[in-house]
């Protein structure tokens, strides 16, 4: 019967494709590092420019040195963890720590240390600010990876390929053309790869976007995923966002609450209507893009707070009761000594038994 079907009642059933599914909850919780888009190059005319940023309540700068490099470091002084720099963006000649005056050279070299200059104890090469790593693509945009250690495990090139020579990113003259005007920011209480799941993809934008609906032609909106990250194609009416370029990045202050910065740049030739209606078409979509994501029920990320702990420990565990910080720089050399670890062990156990286990 099944060879009257051109099927042998012996051939194997064939096999089942899964349906698709959406992320596992594992990847909203994924301690990862990896590169993170932050600001242009065109922000950093002189030596001596900062721009500073926070994650997850850590802060880190950017500066431009006297040869034209653009450094990046933990925004605090190496003696008491004081930050260096106060303001979000300026000018410094010098970066000098407001507590007790040390001073850093703009590649991060200590400077300065009033009254220790005699101290043998204090190594300056020692003692200088703890860099982050920083890649500055073809298109003069600045990336940073916070990993510690000499080099990342995963690479720039590795995670982007050659997205900085693409056709579509030499189309536009972004440092001759644009500068950056102002900086926006806004809070949710939402987990950070929640917000950018739903950035990346327009399903949504017929329904919750009047605005997006009115000016693009949404059927041949697409995103492609390509190596480490996404390509969106979109198609507007009439070249509306012309006037006007951001760079938008999504950030976590904890596990279910985030926070979205804009850098916004005004092209030179736009008028002051124009570029506040562009402006104020973006915050719209933002906002409706915010009550989406704080609406998700967010009872499956509470949840995972707590495996999350639970496998941090077990690591630690497995360590020998060695804790365990992940963006924390290895103490090597001459400051890696017995002391430092007996005192780490004290403050350790300490704090056991200080906190008892509530079970």
């Amino acid at each position: 019967m099944w060879r009257l079907f051109g099927r042998s009642s012996t051939d194997p059933e064939p096999e089942k494709v899964p349906p698709p599914r959406g992320l596992p909850t594992s990847w909203y919780r994924s301690d990862a590092i990896c590169w993170v888009l932050f600001t242009h190059s065109s922000r950093f005319a002189n030596a001596g420019d900062f721009s500073s940023f926070t994650v997850a309540g850590s802060s880190f700068f950017r500066t431009k040195d006297r040869d034209g490099n653009i450094n990046g470091f933990h925004n605090v002084c190496r003696h008491r963890a004081y930050p260096i720099v106060q303001p979000r963006s300026g000018t410094a000649s010098i970066l000098s720590c407001k507590y007790h005056g040390w001073s850093y050279g703009l590649k991060g070299n200590l400077s300065k240390a009033p009254r220790f200059e005699t101290a043998p104890e204090i190594d300056k090469s020692q003692n200088g600010l703890l860099p982050i790593h920083v890649h500055i693509d073809k298109a003069g945009f600045v990336w940073v990876n916070l990993q510690a250690g000499e080099s990342p495990d995963v690479q720039w090139q590795e995670a982007f390929q050659s997205i900085d020579e693409q056709p579509r990113m030499q189309d536009f003259d972004f440092a001759g053309k644009y500068t950056f005007d102002h900086y926006w920011e806004m809070d949710l209480k939402a987990n950070w790869k929640l917000l950018i799941e739903n950035y990346n993809e327009c399903y949504h934008c017929a329904t919750s976007h009047s605005l997006i609906s009115g000016v693009s032609d949404l059927p041949r909106y697409r995103v492609e995923p390509t190596a480490g990250y996404m390509e969106h194609h979109i198609f507007t009416k009439n070249n509306i966002d012309a006037q006007f370029r951001r760079a938008i990045r999504m950030t976590p202050l904890s596990l279910t609450t985030s926070k979205i910065e804009n850098e916004v740049y005004r092209h030179r030739d736009a008028t002051d209507e124009e570029f506040a209606n562009i402006n104020a078409f973006y915050r719209q979509v933002l906002e409706d893009d915010k009550q989406l994501c704080v609406g998700l029920h967010p009872s499956k990320e509470k949840q995972s707070l707590r495996e999350m702990v639970m496998e941090h420990r077990q690591k630690e565990e497995a360590q020998g009761e060695k804790e365990i910080w992940p963006a924390l720089l290895s103490v090597t050399g001459e400051m890696k000594t017995d002391q430092l670890a007996e005192r780490n062990g004290y403050a350790r156990n300490w704090k056991r038994a200080a906190c008892p286990d509530p079970s």
